[in-house]
């Protein structure tokens, strides 16, 4: 039985009134253009560009996002252009697999996101990139992490214990601010560029 179809290649996938989906039926895929249409009667999942050699795929019915390879975008100043913005406020949850970076305000304000899994490739979480992710319950960073931007984690009230590894060289201002219930952070000796406010308005932190 098929249970998911793409409809990359078509020029226009709403016009779809002679055909009909079994109860077995689980997915369509769509490309961005059509984030938010029905498509007889199925709210489709979407895929698209977000960076260089870098995609994405979001599943509407698990609010789950993938991105996949290469560099994410490093140029969204703020939220209203981040290419998933529509679902920042629904997303649950995240695999990051092959991509070297977070971008700039990926994730910012994803109040719903709960977990996130990274693969050992990512070198950088740049400034703000999950600021204000009040649902995140932890936060595994990979040991290939180098660089941690200003903002980074910024008001993540939930996790308690954050563990840095060795290859982080830089910490940004107020990276991890304003996290009430953070009470442990280990940081290796090899970060060489930080700041006194890192952990800014952390008042937990022992």
């Amino acid at each position: 039985n098929v249970s998911k179809v793409s409809f990359e290649g078509l020029i226009e996938p709403r016009i779809c009134s002679d055909i009909s989906f079994d109860n077995d039926f689980e997915e369509v895929m769509v490309p961005e253009k059509y984030n938010g249409t029905d498509f007889c009667g199925k709210k489709p999942s979407y895929m698209g560009i977000c960076g260089e050699g870098c995609s994405f795929k979001y599943y509407h019915d698990e609010a789950y996002l993938e991105i996949i390879g290469g560099i994410m975008n490093k140029t969204w100043e703020t939220t209203d252009i981040v290419v998933w913005k529509e679902h920042i406020l629904l997303m649950k949850k995240v695999t990051i697999t092959g991509t070297q970076n977070v971008g700039q305000n990926a994730f910012k304000g994803a109040v719903n996101l709960i977990d996130i899994k990274i693969d050992p490739t990512l070198k950088e979480i740049e400034n703000n990139a999950f600021e204000g992710c009040t649902g995140l319950q932890s936060i595994d960073l990979p040991a290939s992490l180098e660089t941690i931007g200003e903002k980074a984690f910024t008001g993540v009230n939930i996790i308690e214990t954050i563990i840095i590894k060795n290859q982080v060289k830089s910490i940004g201002s107020g990276a991890f601010g304003n996290m009430n219930k953070l009470q442990s952070v280990s940081i290796p000796i090899t970060v060489t560029s930080t700041n006194t406010d890192i952990f800014a308005g952390s008042n937990q932190l022992k």
